[in-house]
């Protein structure tokens, strides 16, 4: 354990994603090595493993509790098969007949390595493993279970498919003149309904999946699902900025590539500086959203985290136990805090940001004790059984992985 529970969270909460991830690809003699390893290849390669934790922090929130609880077990075949599409989506976004990407994650993409065709099929079978895990696990005869179940796999299906990803993924290659014949132009509502479906649809497809298997009413499923699609809205927004800004090495990938291909980015139709506030207006957005929803504690710590403010020590003589489903709201602010460390430096520049910055660390530090002695004196305990509660040690990518911003996360 660090000095830092977050990252020890993230840490711990990668290692439980990555164990999964590993058990449920299959490998020979099941399925020739050559397709195994190349599926491999693209899942471990590291990244924030954005998708995944959203699906576990959902499904933490619904249920109260800070453990790895019933609720984030029935979650985890959802968390795995959403990494396993989004996965796939990006080994077939590198293609050449797509994004022609050559770097991933810091290293060859996986045509490069593998070779087009095993790409494809590798992708393939990503794609077809999501749905065989959704179909298979987790493992119940509960009538209650099975109707989440399938509730979930046409949530995912409907989010991966024409009318959500694979949809936004057309757009975006007729709006960079892929699709001959069949040229578009996008204005500002165009690109914000691409990015809805491109990579909006499967972040929010991931939180909404923790909070249907963990049985949430309709309302707050709806909440979750209005945070999520705000929260992937600004995840977006960034990596449009930092293929403008970032250089490779930190990135991950190549950067420059959306404007050699005159891709449609927030930038490209903003400018930077506007980019910027629209990514703190979604935050904004999706702070509201929550409370709206009467979910309003950890609020003022999700702004503050976004404004790059450090957040208060953790009390670690705090009572573990939650009965009220507002005081787990930092299981889905722990989606902030990532999001926080990867806009830091973006926001950082814009005076929209360094307002909020200051506004919170004038009037945050004058509340800070209070508040968490007075709202979250349950939140700190929360930590510290997530940390506590054998979930191994080293973290993943997508949604809290190794380090580096890359590209869709």
């Amino acid at each position: 354990m660090t000095a830092d529970p977050l990252a020890d969270f993230l840490a711990s909460a990668r290692a439980r994603v990555d164990a999964a991830l590993e058990r449920c690809l299959p490998a020979p003699p099941a399925c020739p090595a050559i397709v195994s390893d190349a599926m491999r290849y693209s899942v471990f390669a590291g990244g924030k493993r954005l998708r995944p934790m959203l699906t576990l922090a959902a499904a933490a929130a619904v249920e109260s509790r800070g453990a790895f609880s019933p609720a984030m077990e029935r979650a985890l075949p959802a968390a795995c098969a959403i990494e396993l599409i989004h996965t796939y989506s990006l080994i077939h976004d590198d293609l050449p007949a797509m994004d022609n990407d050559t770097l991933r994650r810091g290293r060859a993409t996986l045509h490069v390595v593998y070779g087009d065709g095993i790409a494809i099929l590798a992708g393939d079978g990503l794609h077809a493993e999501a749905f065989a895990l959704l179909a298979r696990e987790p493992v119940s005869d509960d009538p209650d279970i099975v109707r989440r179940k399938l509730r979930v796999i046409r949530l995912v299906g409907d989010a991966a498919g024409a009318a959500g990803m694979v949809g936004g993924q057309a757009i975006d290659l007729q709006a960079a003149g892929q699709a001959p014949g069949h040229a578009i132009t996008l204005d500002a509502d165009g690109l914000r309904a691409m990015h809805a479906l491109k990579t909006g649809a499967l972040i929010r497809a991931s939180a909404v999946s923790g909070a249907i298997m963990a049985g949430a009413d309709d309302a707050l499923v709806a909440a979750i699902d209005a945070y999520a699609g705000e929260v992937g809205l600004a995840f977006q927004i960034v990596d449009d900025i930092l293929d403008v800004e970032g250089d490779p090495k930190s990135l991950g990938k190549t950067a420059g590539k959306d404007a050699a291909s005159a891709k449609p980015t927030y930038p490209a139709v903003f400018g930077l500086d506007r980019s910027r506030a629209l990514a703190a207006e979604c935050l904004q957005r999706a702070q509201q959203a929550l409370d709206a929803a009467g979910i309003t504690d950890g609020v003022a710590q999700i702004i503050r985290v976004v404004g790059g403010e450090p957040l208060p020590a953790p009390n670690r003589k705090s009572d573990p136990n939650f009965d009220d489903v507002r005081q787990v709201i930092p299981m889905l602010f722990v989606v902030a805090m990532v999001l926080g460390s990867v806009l830091r430096a973006v926001l950082g520049r814009i005076p929209g940001a360094v307002v909020t910055g200051g506004v919170v660390g004038v009037m945050g530090w004058a509340i800070a004790g209070a508040m968490w002695i007075a709202v979250f004196t349950g939140v700190a305990a929360m930590f510290l059984s997530l940390l506590g509660i054998g979930m191994g040690g080293h973290r993943h990518g997508g949604y809290y992985g190794g380090g580096s911003a890359s590209g869709r996360w």
